[in-house]
């Protein structure tokens, strides 16, 4: 839900008067009343925009009792009360003079409709099309850093597979598959992940040529979840990608330092000198910022995405601890984290994920988000707090308002 977080965060802007908007899974947008942001989900909205009309009625009623035994006075409600109204994408990017993509994931980040923005000429925060199309790609995304080796910068052995290619597999050839993956790959267990999509969306470990089938089942499938005990090691439901999965990509899995927070207390094994981290991206004064790292510290073998974004369930620790990580390291994976932002074309802000070595600052980059949720939880918040002087959260999305403005009239210029 960043759409309807961002849109709360921005009423208290002096700058801005923001609106908040649906856009469907039809490509339909709809204009929202506040009653109806209010909603759990997008799904839920969605549903209510739809029936909005016929609860009307229902309702009415209802609404005059509770406005009776409130004994509001005129002028008390303040917010416009009005049925969701739905256009077209295009009817509605022709009549804007600037969009807050709060996307995740599908036409909001794989460049689709930052396309129609640009051709529009309609200003927007957030990367421009070409970089939003890379960064959604993750093979891609690692095949444009391949040649920032020698700076510290890397990218985990990967492979990537038409999922046609299981269609006749029986049991014996994902045996036989997966001893020369794992063989290729240089380790015992496997990441797998969708080639594009937003996200955690799709994205597993899988210890065995067993997991491995089972996992293409549910993508042949076209399953919307990957049931909770599934896999080996699976911690909750694994949810998937909307659209159907035309290709997969396999990783090395990458061991790091086993960090927990037990009882308020950091718990640190140290095994590699690896740890993952999350870095927020801020454009400052036309050039790319890295902002204080995160440590992602996941319950599961994956993060999921309501550890990423669902406030109470997973744990993010900005910056890192100083006893644990160089602070030198921690300047030169900044740097470094810069690199990647201008190499994959990224502008206003991102969020790159990555492994990060605690002594030197290397980096193996996971992927790279053009459009990061910004959800209440989600880490770029806590790192522009870290920022000198601190970010708070409106402030930091006047910030991106302010970066996509400066990007239209430079372009325009």
């Amino acid at each position: 839900m960043s759409g309807t977080n961002v849109w709360l965060k921005l009423r208290r802007s002096k700058k801005l008067e923001p609106h908040p908007y649906l856009l469907d899974m039809n490509h339909n947008v709809w204009r929202l009343p506040y009653y109806l942001t209010l909603n759990h989900t997008v799904e839920e909205i969605e549903a209510s925009c739809k029936s909005a009309e016929k609860d009307e009625k229902r309702l009415t009623h209802l609404k005059e009792i509770v406005l009776k035994k409130l004994k509001t006075d005129e002028g008390q409600i303040t917010e416009d009360v009005f049925l969701p109204k739905k256009e077209s994408i295009d009817s509605f990017i022709k009549k804007s003079d600037f969009v807050f993509i709060g996307l995740h994931g599908g036409i909001g980040e794989d460049g689709t409709l930052q396309k129609m923005l640009e051709d529009a000429k309609v200003s927007f925060n957030g990367s421009g099309s070409k970089a939003s199309h890379l960064c959604m790609d993750k093979f891609e995304t690692g095949e444009a850093i391949k040649n920032l080796k020698e700076e510290g910068i890397h990218s985990a052995p990967r492979e990537l597979v038409s999922v046609n290619d299981f269609k006749t597999f029986k049991a014996l050839d994902y045996k036989r598959y997966w001893r020369d993956l794992t063989m290729e790959l240089g380790s015992e267990s496997v990441i797998v992940k969708p080639q594009g999509d937003g996200c955690s969306a799709g994205i597993a470990r899988l210890f065995s040529a067993s997991d491995l089938q089972k996992y293409m089942k549910h993508v042949m499938g076209e399953s919307e979840v990957i049931p909770d005990g599934t896999l080996k090691n699976q911690h909750g439901m694994i949810e998937m990608p909307h659209c159907a999965m035309e290709k997969v990509m396999f990783e090395k899995f990458i061991i790091t330092d086993k960090v927990r927070v037990i009882g308020n207390k950091l718990k640190w094994q140290t095994r590699t000198n690896w740890i993952e981290i999350t870095i927020g991206i801020l454009e400052k004064a036309g050039e790319v910022h890295a902002m204080n790292p995160s440590i992602t510290v996941a319950i599961g073998n994956i993060l999921t995405l309501e550890e990423k974004f669902q406030g109470g369930t997973g744990v993010n620790i900005t910056p890192p601890p100083s006893e644990f990580v160089k602070p030198s390291a921690v300047k030169k994976a900044k740097l470094r984290m810069e690199k990647v932002a201008k190499v994959l074309g990224v502008e206003g802000y991102a969020r790159i994920d990555a492994f990060m070595h605690i002594k030197t600052g290397e980096l193996i980059i996971i992927e790279a988000n053009s459009t990061p949720g910004l959800t209440p939880s989600t880490v770029i918040y806590h790192q522009a707090l870290e920022e000198n002087p601190p970010m708070y959260p409106t402030q930091l999305l006047e910030r991106i308002v302010a970066n996509a403005t400066l990007k239209a009239r430079t372009r325009k210029i």
